[in-house]
């Protein structure tokens, strides 16, 4: 029984290890979702302003 609860505590402890480190990593890695999000957005509006563009330049 008592080898039943140790492991029992043991799978409890990795468990609240792996959560620890999801957090952290999701606190590191913040700063790069951001980044991402803005490089993206920054595409599309470069897109859309060159498509306008292109499309004035093509009407007679």
């Amino acid at each position: 029984m008592k080898k039943v609860q140790n492991s029992r505590l043991l799978r409890d402890n990795e468990i609240s290890n792996l959560l620890t480190k999801k957090i952290k990593l999701t606190s590191c890695s913040r700063g790069i979702r951001n980044a991402w999000h803005f490089y993206y957005a920054l595409c599309l509006v470069f897109k859309v302003v060159c498509g306008g563009i292109g499309i004035a330049l093509l009407t007679p």
